[in-house]
């Protein structure tokens, strides 16, 4: 802040480097912690500790698996740990004992501590979209999709009658498992549920999402750090899903 030269404390330039977010001083100034998702292929967020003045990282606590983010929050006296969830945001000691819980909320959520560590200032982000077709040469648009939450488009039938969308949740999810699709004449609209009988695969803030075969599969290549990304097949009729290969090109 006195000016001088800037001093790099970690290096995440290489290919196969974790995601790195929120980075926060620590209490006494020593430190900064970085919240890191995608280390070693994991999608479990760690919690890293860096000297200010640079040096080795380590990692000061390894996130729960049902934790969207999981990092420090400022705090003007001691360290505070955050864990966000689908169902909720909870405070801990870096012990991980939990002081406080807070609902999920929508949209992103970012935490301040007031001077005395009595309160917390939270901002909350909501947005909503819907995803429309309009006619180019003119007529009444339809809306594919709720517009309940932040929806978006995947991906035109091969007929060019049907859109398959996205729909937005009301959690940090950001969308529901599975796709919308709806007739681009008005006609209706109808949820396709991912919900694999055969496997634990999750539903994912995918990368992309290809339809084909009429519709019955879907192609989901997850958002993650990595050079290569996998695929994932789900047939909508049998319900199966299967990993067509873990190195698919990014």
């Amino acid at each position: 802040a006195m000016g001088g030269s800037a001093v790099t404390i970690l290096d995440h330039s290489a290919a196969d480097s974790p995601l790195l977010m929120f980075p926060k001083f620590s209490a006494d100034g020593r430190y900064v912690y970085v919240s890191a998702r995608g280390q070693g292929g994991s999608t479990v967020p760690n919690l890293l500790r860096v000297p200010v003045g640079g040096g080795q990282a380590t990692t000061a606590s390894v996130g729960p698996s049902d934790a969207v983010f999981w990092g420090v929050v400022a705090h003007p006296r001691v360290d505070r740990l955050m864990k966000q969830s689908q169902r909720e945001t909870a405070i801990l000691t870096m012990r991980g004992d939990t002081i406080a819980v807070i609902p999920a909320q929508p949209g992103n959520l970012q935490m301040t501590f007031s001077h005395d560590g009595r309160r917390l200032l939270k901002a909350t982000t909501v947005s909503n979209a819907v995803v429309r077709a309009i006619p180019t040469g003119g007529g009444r648009p339809i809306d594919a999709s709720p517009g309940e939450g932040y929806d978006w488009p995947v991906a035109w039938s091969s007929d060019g009658t049907e859109l398959y969308s996205y729909v937005g949740d009301t959690t940090p999810a950001r969308s529901k498992a599975g796709l919308m699709l709806a007739s681009v004449n008005g006609s209706g609209r109808r949820f396709i549920e991912f919900a694999p009988t055969d496997s634990t695969a999750k539903w994912l803030y995918w990368r992309q999402a290809v339809v084909f075969g009429g519709g019955r599969y879907w192609a989901l290549v997850p958002r993650l750090p990595q050079a290569t990304l996998p695929v994932l097949l789900y047939d909508t009729r049998t319900r199966v899903a299967r990993e067509l290969t873990r190195n698919a090109i990014r």
